[in-house]
């Protein structure tokens, strides 16, 4: 049965794959330099035979991947870190990432291009981070002995569901091709085993050891970005569909002693605009981060830099993660590390952690409110903001010091990790 599921993805699933590939490329910029990072032979980069752990990550999930590179490089600085990606767009992300030796675009799923890498890097193991199991590369992994380990995996019931009534057999297969699975949850271990996967062990989340590893990087921050005597509301990695619920209600936050912080997912200049323009309209007074020397009083502070929100967080005591009235919601794990009470829209189920910290009370001697809370406009995230700016100031560091110690609680699981794959290398070694 396993020979059907490879041939038939090998002859008829892989081929229809590359083909929608080739016509997207057409629409698609980003489709066409993915594209062109795979021609030739373009998998030879870097030294032949060096031996490397190979992690793959797909695009975001590399942020997954990036505590376990640290750990490796840690306690074996010699070994090589080989990281392959699908798209294009985290390409620099990976390659400004200390202790990467070799970056690549994951190779075409097809047996020769997977057998022609292979024997040119000669891979100790393969990491795969989160997600993004391609069937060819775990199948030759496999046939060259080369340990495969997925990490930080989920597997939800909703997904189960599906693969029930469509692909069971075939995510049994692919899962079962992998030297072990180690998992989120123990709810995860319940839905693999559903599945009838037994390789799988609940381990933890590894971005956790990240989030806390960037949060407490010295701040890049200016020192601007707090006015004095203000409560900060930050409303981070925001759409224009999360804009239109948010900037309607900032006059009413002034009203109540709260400044606000935008930091729009995309800062184009034409978006920008846009931003300070519905602002305007409002006659609300706007600051543009890069250029600010000072944050006036009920000026929105407008973030057109990127790379400084994880930092920003630590100004604020509210905050709104974007994406969650434009149909996925980005990580809310930054502003929970740093201690932030964190809203989000009710499209949010996408995300493991909002679903979990949803669960969790603020203060259960103070309140039946939730460390993530769900809201549905504008003004019901006002209202709440409202209700919570009469709490007493003890009360909200009551508040941010336990949420920062729910995500502490969660850390150190790299470490476990790396410790579990460097002693299977050592003994096959051995």
């Amino acid at each position: 049965m396993n020979s059907v599921f490879l041939w038939t993805y090998r002859l008829i699933l892989y081929p229809l794959l590359r083909v929608s590939i080739e016509i997207l490329a057409n629409f698609s910029e980003k489709v066409k330099r993915g594209l062109k990072m795979r021609i030739g032979k373009y998998w030879r980069v870097g030294p032949p035979e060096s031996q490397p752990i190979w992690i793959h990550s797909a695009s975001g999930e590399f942020e997954y991947a990036k505590s376990v590179i640290r750990e490796i490089k840690q306690r074996s600085p010699e070994t090589k870190i080989l990281v392959t990606h699908f798209s294009p767009s985290y390409v620099r992300a990976i390659e400004n990432f200390p202790g990467v030796d070799i970056i690549c675009a994951a190779p075409w799923d097809t047996p020769s291009c997977l057998k022609n890498f292979i024997l040119y890097h000669r891979p100790k193991a393969l990491l795969i981070a989160r997600t993004d199991l391609w069937p060819e590369m775990i199948f030759q992994s496999q046939r060259f002995k080369i340990p495969t380990f997925l990490f930080s995996a989920t597997l939800s019931e909703k997904k189960l569901n599906l693969s029930q009534r469509f692909k069971k057999p075939i995510q049994r297969w692919l899962f079962s091709l992998l030297d072990h699975i180690y998992c989120v949850s123990t709810d995860d271990i319940v839905q693999f085993k559903k599945l009838g996967i037994k390789n799988v062990t609940a381990l933890g989340d590894t971005r956790y050891d990240q989030v806390l590893f960037k949060i407490n990087e010295p701040s890049l921050i200016k020192k601007n970005a707090k006015p004095l005597g203000k409560t900060i509301f930050i409303a981070g990695s925001t759409w224009a569909e999360d804009e239109a619920q948010i900037v309607p209600i900032i006059q009413n936050l002034n009203h109540i002693n709260v400044q606000t912080i935008l930091v729009p997912h995309e800062p184009t200049t034409h978006h920008l605009r846009e931003i300070e323009d519905s602002l305007k309209e409002l006659g609300l007074k706007t600051t543009r981060y890069s250029t600010a020397h000072q944050w006036p009083e009920n000026s929105v502070m407008i973030v057109d830099k990127l790379g400084v929100l994880a930092q920003l967080y630590a100004t604020a005591t509210y905050s709104f993660v974007g994406g969650s009235f434009k149909g996925s919601v980005h990580s809310v794990m930054e502003p929970l590390g740093l201690g932030n009470q964190v809203f989000v829209g009710p499209y949010y189920k996408n995300n493991r952690e909002a679903q979990e910290f949803e669960k969790l009370k603020l203060d259960p001697r103070e309140s039946s409110e939730t460390m993530v809370t769900v809201v549905t406009d504008g003004e019901d995230l006002y209202q709440f903001i409202k209700r919570r700016q009469k709490w007493k100031n003890e009360t909200r560091d009551k508040i941010k010091n336990a949420i920062r110690e729910e995500v502490q609680n969660r850390a150190g699981k790299t470490e476990i990790f790396v410790d579990l794959v460097l002693k299977r290398l050592g003994a096959e070694n051995g």
